[in-house]
């Protein structure tokens, strides 16, 4: 988990777009500009294949961002109650009002902390 470190900002956008579940996101050409700004090309194609596409896009590429880091943290935020080493990590990134329980599969974690920590091998 340590080795996510420098990468917890994506992870925690990366998060937030599988809460999202838009494939659209991903694929029209302004959501794409602004991701690519956080996320490799890589990853977005690796999170348009985890994402579940059941939601249509709501917001303007800029938004989603905000939105989807904000989704992110708060999924982070409840999980680090179980882990010490991510509730340390967490204070880098601006705090969430509340901690969030949502439905995302372990495995696309596992796969999107195991992507973003890739360098550390």
């Amino acid at each position: 988990m340590v080795q996510l470190a420098p990468r917890l900002q994506a992870f925690a956008l990366a998060t937030g777009l599988l809460v999202l579940g838009c494939n659209d996101y991903f694929l029209l050409p302004d959501y794409r500009r602004e991701l690519l700004h956080l996320l490799d090309d890589g990853l977005i194609w690796q999170l348009f294949g985890l994402c579940q596409g059941n939601h249509s896009a709501l917001f303007s590429p800029t938004q989603t961002v905000e939105i989807a880091l904000q989704l992110g943290t708060a999924v982070l935020t409840r999980a680090a109650q179980n882990d010490p080493v991510l509730h340390a990590l967490l204070i880098t990134l601006a705090p969430c009002e509340r901690a969030l329980w949502l439905p995302i599969p372990p495995l696309a974690m596992n796969l999107l902390e195991r992507t973003l920590c890739v360098d550390f091998r």
